[in-house]
């Protein structure tokens, strides 16, 4: 979720995630109706949220939001086929009771998302599915050089399906993994889903020497999006600085 600031902010925001093809992977808000309607207007395949205000008064807007659960809010944004979120829910009371379908809330935006995740794992309504992307390739000018010690000259690279590539003529396109400085000990791109036998420790470092001090249940099931090897033991990142091992 973002929240662009400005018309001029707007656009360029909205030029980046066409450029990156991300329009089916991020939501907009915003309090502004001006700002929001300038999303819409440039790119309107992208859903906005209304934050806060008169919800009965949205119309562009996919999603409504604001920080206190209403009966009425919900059952009016529904009727009229809008998504309601509700953001500072950091109970775990809370979350079981807005997970549930009859709340009518389509979304939470939390503090917590750790302890968020384990209730939509215990209420098996944790269902994200990955796809790998291809990026558009950006032009670059400049010599690699080979793991055999051979320069060559590339003028693009692109991210392919978690992969880097770099484009050399006459069009050959070489993997980073060729390259004399690639680092194959860095965290490699990856998603999948891993099923904890035990229960474990979330770590902030791919290395395991700095714990979080939290841990996740036995038997829980995870998106990751992220693996590496320590020690001859594979590390899973789970997003942003969480990592586990198995």
């Amino acid at each position: 979720m973002i929240e662009p600031k400005g018309d001029d902010d707007t656009k360029l925001l909205l030029q980046l995630i066409k450029k990156y093809q991300l329009e089916k992977r991020v939501l907009l808000e915003s309090f502004s109706k001006e700002s929001l309607l300038t999303c819409s207007r440039v790119s309107p395949q992208i859903p906005t949220t209304q934050l806060s205000g008169d919800y009965e008064s949205i119309s562009l807007p996919k999603y409504y939001a604001n920080n206190f659960y209403s009966e009425k809010t919900a059952n009016y944004l529904n009727a009229h086929q809008k998504g309601y979120l509700l953001w500072g829910v950091n109970t775990v009371d809370q979350m079981k009771q807005f997970v549930q379908p009859e709340a009518g809330v389509s979304g939470i935006l939390t503090d917590f998302p750790i302890e968020l995740a384990t209730v939509l794992h215990a209420n098996d309504a944790f269902k994200r599915y990955y796809e790998s992307v291809s990026y558009p390739s950006n032009n670059i000018s400049g010599d690699i050089l080979l793991k055999n010690g051979r320069r060559v000259y590339a003028d693009q690279v692109k991210l392919k399906e978690n992969k880097l590539y770099y484009h050399a003529k006459p069009d050959l396109w070489i993997n980073y993994s060729d390259l004399k400085n690639s680092n194959n000990s860095a965290p490699q791109a990856k998603t999948g889903k891993i099923t904890l036998r035990k229960k474990t420790a979330i770590y902030t470092d791919p290395s395991f020497e700095k714990n979080s001090g939290r841990k996740l249940a036995a038997n829980s099931t995870w998106n990751y999006f992220a693996v590496k090897k320590v020690a001859g033991k594979t590390a899973y990142n789970l997003g942003g600085s969480q990592w586990i091992r198995q």
